[in-house]
């Protein structure tokens, strides 16, 4: 029973995920996020979203009076198993917003050192994959791209366009 409950909750995240983000777009939704740079040694963790040929920082959009650090922790929590503990908290890497023609999004990423290299990867992720900083894949999203190019040349604080 658990395996078909998995493959339908799959069919209906696959199906409704490009939905809600067009319904976002069309009806011009602000958006606010948090993304989460989880880090153990010299590796990062990444996430392949279900029909997305990207891999990118876990994390998610904010609900209703949820700070970035309480999306943060929901989020991980949900997609991948992990608690985050305030020990675990290193520093914010960055807030930054996405224009667009009639609203901004933003999105704050921060830096999380976990104390294993332990998840477990839920029915909404097609891939999860711990990758040594210097050897990551070659279809990282361009923004996953820029943030690890930041993260590697150690600026904090980061107030920039996503």
């Amino acid at each position: 029973m658990s395996f078909w409950n998995n493959i339908t909750k799959q069919s209906a995240y696959f199906i409704a995920h490009p939905l809600l983000r067009a319904y976002r777009i069309l009806t011009r939704q602000k958006a606010s996020g948090a993304r989460a740079m989880v880090t153990k040694d010299n590796e990062v963790l990444l996430i392949r979203n279900i029909g997305v040929k990207y891999w990118s920082l876990p994390g998610g959009v904010l609900q209703r009076f949820e700070t970035p650090m309480m999306c943060l922790r929901r989020e991980l929590k949900e997609e991948l198993g992990i608690t985050i503990r305030s020990a675990d908290y290193r520093y914010r890497l960055g807030t930054y917003e996405s224009e667009h023609s009639d609203h901004t999004d933003t999105i704050h990423i921060f830096v999380i050192e976990i104390p294993s290299f332990y998840y477990k990867r839920q029915w909404e992720l097609d891939e999860v994959r711990w990758f040594s900083r210097d050897m990551l894949p070659n279809n990282l999203s361009p923004a996953t791209r820029r943030r690890l190019a930041e993260l590697k040349r150690g600026e904090k604080n980061i107030v920039a366009e996503w």
